[in-house]
């Protein structure tokens, strides 16, 4: 694992740390930025109208009833499939976090975080708060951004940790 100088021990060493720094700094935006989420979704709430210029983007109300891209799906339905996938989101979450892995748990918080959000807005009004308006078509919301970014992050790392450390 080491030659006598102990080197390579302490380049890991330096590694894991910064891992675990940006691991806090993982957590820290993912609340911020649930945080944000809900102030914008309540702000959205109270408007009547649109704030932003029709055309390219505008911050307005769009409730989205359906699930992606508003493809309707009844409650019988929704509510056992999103309790089964968040409840499969925190199995990953423990078990990650008891594996001490120092990326995997964090990335995991903010893809939880965001499906959260969105699950609250159900709960509270029946229906997904989007508040960017993209075209005129293409309604999302922080929380949406998270899930995907969380995702991608995830299967990025997950790559890396799979291909092994690069040959020295």
């Amino acid at each position: 694992m080491a030659d006598v100088s102990g080197a390579p021990v302490k380049k890991f060493k330096v590694i894991f740390k910064m891992k675990i720094r940006l691991s806090g700094l993982i957590y820290a935006l993912g609340v911020g930025f649930f945080v944000i989420d809900r102030a914008l979704k309540a702000a959205a709430l109270g408007l009547d109208g649109s704030l932003g210029a029709k055309g390219l983007a505008e911050y307005t109300l769009f409730k989205n009833r359906g699930i992606a891209f508003s493809l309707p799906l009844p409650d019988v339905i929704f509510w056992p499939a999103a309790l089964a996938a968040l409840g499969v989101l925190l199995f990953f979450f423990v078990r990650q976090y008891r594996r001490r892995d120092p990326l995997l748990p964090p990335l995991l918080a903010v893809v939880i975080m965001g499906a959260l959000s969105n699950l609250a807005d159900r709960c509270l009004v029946g229906a997904t708060v989007d508040y960017f308006l993209f075209f005129g078509r293409s309604a999302v919301n922080l929380a949406d951004a998270m899930i995907i970014a969380g995702v991608a992050a995830i299967l990025i790392v997950s790559q890396r940790q799979a291909a092994g450390p690069p040959a020295a």
